[in-house]
């Protein structure tokens, strides 16, 4: 990874798997994830 948003791949990764997770329980939760984002 180089030095430029090598976290940033990370925390993405992490992200979409937090999204995932909580979008088969909780739709509204991913929305707030996704606007924290944005």
């Amino acid at each position: 990874k180089m030095a430029l948003g090598g976290t940033t791949a990370d925390q993405g990764a992490q992200a979409i798997a937090m999204q995932l997770t909580i979008r088969s329980t909780d739709e509204s939760a991913v929305q707030v994830i996704a606007s924290a984002v944005e």
